[in-house]
């Protein structure tokens, strides 16, 4: 077989990175770097590619985004590298580095691993009273009280969320949010302290705009795809917007009266998993800045890669999440879809599985087997076909007459002692394209066991013709498969909805009201060859309603205004997917955090799962949720442990001892500051006589403490703020008549303690950080 030696006009962004101007050539696996990384080592020298930036296009086309595991502090010899380094979480940093370096980077003491940043596709009232969420709360409408998620910040990463919707206003019409990050490169304005890209927006912008309508400079960010926005409405919009004479409220969210935090990480030249990790790390930033619970909703996530909890991006989740700070992750759209093959190989056997691609789109397909073996793979079309490539090496074979393709085969990956495959397939120097019927070979040299392969994650026509199942089964996204999310799936409570014009919109296909959804993504979590590097957890976890949505459409919707799905008041529209799902378990979790602030994952875990509503749908055989055990037999990877319930839940949370500790909420206006604490000594300190303290440090280092109404600096000594002996709620006037934003006070930062006495205060560090007074 000869091939024509010509460099392909594009690959997709950071996966080949580049052509071969000689013939096929194989080459080893470059330690510590993912498939794709490998391919782009491979290759340093080559003619630049289209770099996936951070925000959109970064300047510099030579910088790949990546997620760097590290241990100690390597950052100056990175630095040192040409890397720029963005968001820290756990051992995880997101950076991007020049392309040419790679290897180096992989090689400096204390990186364990090097993680390309991957694109996040989004995963797209009956449904809020079927939670039990409406019996939670009373009132008249903006007044609601009892369960509302007031004092509780819902985080939406997603494309964006149209703040000029009345289901994001007050009913004074200003905003909800507390800010929102447009991630959009070149975009102007001051990104978030600490980032290098974007731009953020005040409150006071958003209201501006909202003032000035459509087209004003003041927050420009778009929200044209409406996932955002609609994902938003599900969690917590307050339902007040409507039109064509239609009662309003018919649309309430879950958390109705939550504040807002957004950042638009996919969508408009953003839509890589390094904008995501740094997105939840600036809402959890500024909610512990805010003094303020948050819980973040991720609707997104990819196929590919680790799936297993310990690539960088999951691990990245996982140690963002913690008391006060949780997120809920979709498990994915493809249960119907046939975008995964399985097939058992034994030892000396080939196994063939077929791929159809028929637009001929450029193509990835990804598949992981044991680090012990060894198998080879190779790509053929007809009477096209590349080489076999042997385990450990990569290969690139960069034209043939039917498209081009490109394979690793790589070394083990540390973190879960796996090979990793990656074929790529794209058009080739004579401007061919990848169509047609492909097939992956996979022969096994030592080792048998079962070859798993995912492809066609971008939504297009291809799919794989063979080795497949009517139900598509371990298809969860890598950000429902991260451990610390909580996973969700989805089911069907509407199949009707009255439409415009008093027309009647019906999609009976998805499955009968009550069932799981035939879409919603089936698990189990992928299973590593090292069973203590990624133990088993049971994933899916719990299922919302997810089947004809009818949320927020936003103003600038790149959508149907007068289509089918769209409601009859013209301001709320049908969706459907997981990714409407887990919203509705957003905002549960959003009203279990404004009865306690301090909830961890475990203990939203523990109340979630295991108060579920059980039906004539869900199998009896659902095992009963244990936190003790994090894969019970029986674990159902359609319906995890049942449906959500937040009735349940939030009625047996009001049993508990609430955690002792310090609780704080925040306000604030142009006459000064509130804080509002609620201060739970624990056992042993119940009735004893407590004092409790407020200190302010101010940007110049002096320290002033509050005491009967009065400050004074703290030289002159602790002052006692109140006293106690039991649970006790404060409401904190810090200053009043003084517009701190823009004053010389910006920087201050406020503290509460309490103890028996100043000295047991700092000995047993019984204070909290419970703001920082804006600039």
């Amino acid at each position: 077989m000869t091939f024509a030696h010509h460099c392909p006009p594009s690959w997709r962004a950071a996966l080949l990175g580049a052509c071969l101007a000689t013939g096929a050539g194989a080459l080893h696996a470059a330690p510590g770097l993912d498939g794709k990384l490998s391919l782009l080592a491979a290759r340093p020298h080559a003619p630049a590619t289209r770099p996936q930036a951070r925000g959109a296009q970064d300047e510099d086309a030579d910088l790949v985004a990546v997620t760097i595991r590290f241990t100690g502090a390597p950052f100056d010899a990175l630095r040192a590298l040409g890397v720029r380094l963005g968001t820290v979480s756990g051992n995880i940093v997101t950076a991007q580095v020049p392309r040419a370096r790679l290897r180096e980077v992989a090689q400096v003491p204390g990186v364990e691993f090097v993680e390309a940043a991957r694109r996040l596709p989004a995963r797209l009232a009956l449904s809020v009273p079927a939670t039990g969420a409406t019996a939670l709360r009373s009132g008249p409408p903006l007044q609601w009280s009892g369960a509302t998620g007031q004092g509780v910040i819902v985080g939406v990463v997603d494309d964006g969320l149209d703040f000029r919707h009345f289901d994001f206003r007050k009913a004074d019409g200003s905003t909800r949010l507390l800010g929102l990050w447009d991630m959009r490169a070149g975009v102007g304005g001051a990104p978030p302290p600490g980032q290098t890209y974007g731009r953020e927006c005040s409150v006071a912008q958003i209201n501006m705009a909202i003032a000035e309508g459509v087209g004003s400079p003041a927050c420009p960010q778009p929200s044209h795809g409406n996932h955002g926005t609609h994902v938003g409405s599900i969690a917590a919009g307050n339902g007040q917007a409507t039109g064509n004479g239609v009662a309003a409220f018919r649309h309430i969210g879950m958390a109705p009266m939550a504040d807002l935090l957004v950042a638009n990480a996919i969508g408009d030249g953003v839509d890589n998993s390094n904008a995501v990790i740094d997105a939840v790390h600036y809402i959890k930033s500024r909610a512990q800045a805010l003094g303020k619970p948050a819980v973040v909703n991720l609707s997104l996530g990819s196929y590919y890669g680790n799936r297993d909890g310990t690539s960088n991006y999951e691990t990245a989740l996982t140690h963002a999440v913690g008391p006060g700070f949780i997120i809920t992750a979709a498990a994915g759209n493809e249960a119907d879809a046939p975008i995964r093959a399985e097939a058992a190989l034994a030892q000396g056997e080939t196994v063939r599985i077929g791929y159809r691609n028929p637009s001929g789109n450029a193509q990835m397909l990804q598949l992981w087997y044991p680090g012990s073996y060894r198998w080879s793979v190779r790509v053929r079309n007809g009477a096209c076909e590349s080489a076999w490539v042997a385990a450990g090496t990569d290969e690139y074979e960069v034209d043939t007459p039917c498209g081009a393709v490109g394979i690793a085969n790589t070394a083990p990956n540390p973190l879960n002692g796996d090979r990793e495959v990656l074929v790529l397939l794209d058009t080739n120097g004579a401007g061919q394209r990848p169509a047609g019927d492909w097939s992956v070979e996979v022969r096994s040299v030592q080792g048998a066991g079962t070859v798993s392969i995912i492809g066609a994650e971008d939504g297009s026509d291809a799919h794989f013709i063979d080795h497949i199942s009517p139900v598509t089964g371990q298809i969860l996204t890598d950000t429902c498969s991260a451990t610390g999310p909580i996973c969700v799936g989805a089911y069907v409570t509407r199949q009707q909805w009255q439409g415009l014009n008093g027309t009647v919109g019906e999609l009976s296909s998805l499955g009968a009201v009550g069932e799981v959804a035939h879409f919603s993504s089936r698990g189990p979590r992928r299973a590593c060859s090292v069973p203590q590097r990624c133990p088993m957890v049971a994933k899916p976890e719990i299922l919302a309603p997810g089947a004809m949505i009818l949320a927020a459409l936003g103003h600038d919707a790149e959508e149907d205004h007068a289509g089918r799905r769209v409601d009859a008041d013209g301001q709320h529209v049908a969706y459907l997917g997981t990714s409407m799902a887990t919203p509705h378990v957003t905002g549960a979790v959003a009203l279990l955090l404004q009865k306690n602030p301090a909830l961890t994952p475990d203990e939203a875990r523990r109340l979630l799962l295991g108060h579920v509503q059980r039906t004539s749908y869900t199998p009896a055989s659902l095992p009963m949720f244990d936190p003790a055990v994090a894969n019970p037999a029986g674990a159902d990877a359609a319906w995890g442990y049942g449906i959500l319930d937040i009735a349940s839940a939030w009625n047996a949370m009001s049993g508990q001892p609430p955690a002792a500790g310090i609780v704080p909420f925040v306000s604030g206006d142009a006459r000064g500051l509130t804080l509002s604490a609620t201060i739970t000594p624990s056992a042993d300190e119940q009735g004893n006589a407590l004092q409790a303290y407020v200190v302010a440090v101010l940007p110049t280092g002096d320290l002033w403490t509050l005491g009967q109404g009065q400050w004074q600096p703290l030289a002159a000594g602790l002052r006692s703020y109140a006293q106690f002996s039991g649970a006790r709620s404060f409401d904190i006037r810090v200053f009043d008549h003084l517009a701190h934003a823009g004053s010389g006070l910006g920087g201050t930062a406020i503290f509460i303690g309490y103890g028996t006495s100043e000295e047991q205060m700092l000995q047993q560090q019984k204070f909290r950080l419970v703001h920082v007074m804006a600039p």
